[in-house]
């Protein structure tokens, strides 16, 4: 899929099927029309090809136009777009099984998590844009943090952190109810988009495009395509060195783990800069 093509498919809402059909599972209640169709897609999504959507109503209880509403809200066109994409679904779960494929995969996590946090420390230590990252956090006053809801607990954790030492920033991510928040950003504000892979970067470029904030990226894809999208490129990484301009299924313990490791040294650094000095 070339880029071209990834931003007509792509958007903030429309980025991981399985993420947003889980959400609605776990975030809606159970008598909630909604619930039943995520439910309904998620236990039988390898058929979920041969289904039509009559044939999903049907099985759903429902009407036809309230199964144009769910797929509407979770960013496809049609049933016929979002059955598109479950080739997609396919490989990225095929990715995942391939990461856990080891006959010594206890031993083989160990070294690589030992391994990952050495090399994000040296790189926050050693780095440009370290001081800049963690002035801008502490300075600006509307802070926004966007990213995919399944990379969401890491920096939900760091929401947590930075408010038991009173800096408020808020989350939005591709199952955030309403993104009217990121149109509302002005000059003086930060949005900083958290994407390990690359990927949900690539998918959300075109809506960034008009966004007024001053914009930051966490990332391990170094490719240029960013270069004109964000003033300030974090790379928390000297050995991951991810280059791509097209949506790649990824998995493995940098995009798996790396950023709870990054935003735990980040608030580390934020509290030894601005709250340890001044305790009694």
């Amino acid at each position: 899929m070339d880029s071209k093509e990834s931003h007509k498919v792509y958007s903030i809402t429309r980025f991981n099927l399985l993420t947003s059909l889980l959400s609605i599972l776990n975030t809606n209640d159970t008598e909630d029309t909604n619930f039943h169709i995520a439910k309904y897609i998620l236990e039988h999504f390898q058929e979920l090809d041969r289904l039509s959507i009559y044939d999903l109503a049907e099985e759903c209880f429902v009407s036809r136009s309230s199964i144009q509403r769910f797929v509407k809200t979770i960013g496809y066109d049609s049933f016929t777009s979002l059955k598109n994409t479950v080739s997609e679904v396919a490989a990225h779960q095929k990715t995942i099984l391939s990461y856990t494929d080891y006959t010594h995969y206890a031993e083989h996590l160990v070294s690589s998590l030992d391994d990952m946090a050495k090399d994000i420390i040296d790189t926050i230590y050693s780095s440009r844009w370290a001081e800049e990252f963690l002035v801008r956090i502490h300075d600006t006053k509307n802070v926004v943090v966007l990213t995919a809801e399944d990379s969401a607990s890491s920096i939900r954790s760091l929401q947590q952190d930075l408010m038991s030492v009173g800096k408020l920033i808020r989350v939005v991510t591709n199952s955030t109810s309403s993104l009217s928040i990121l149109q509302d950003l002005t000059p003086d504000d930060l949005l900083v988009t958290c994407s390990a892979s690359g990927n949900f970067a690539i998918a959300i470029r075109e809506e960034l495009k008009d966004i007024k904030a001053f914009k930051a990226l966490v990332t391990f894809n170094r490719s240029s395509l960013f270069e004109n999208d964000y003033s300030l490129i974090v790379y928390p990484s000297k050995v991951m060195r991810l280059n791509s301009r097209e949506i790649q299924s990824a998995r493995n313990v940098y995009t798996r783990y790396a950023l709870s490791i990054f935003f735990d040294m980040f608030f580390h650094g934020y509290y030894r800069r601005y709250i340890s000095p001044y305790q009694k």
